[in-house]
């Protein structure tokens, strides 16, 4: 899924497109690397905690699944 996914990263999102925007219509391509090295790296950590989350998500099914073949018989 998109990081957008995720609400509050979505807000932040359009704020930093906001910046960034700012930042290039005045020219200021320091600043304009800066929000969007920012902007990269809040993505990548949300990225990365949707990746983890789906990680144990996965874990969670597969351990009950194996539970329930145990119990019930598969």
């Amino acid at each position: 899924p998109t990081t957008l996914a995720n609400m509050e990263r979505a807000g932040d999102s359009l704020i930093e497109h906001n910046h960034l925007i700012e930042c290039l219509k005045q020219r200021d391509s320091e600043g304009a690397r800066k929000v969007m090295g920012r902007h990269l790296s809040n993505a990548k950590r949300i990225r990365l905690r949707q990746i983890n989350q789906r990680l144990v998500d996965e874990r969670l099914i597969a351990r009950n699944h194996a539970r329930h073949l145990i119990n019930f018989g598969g």
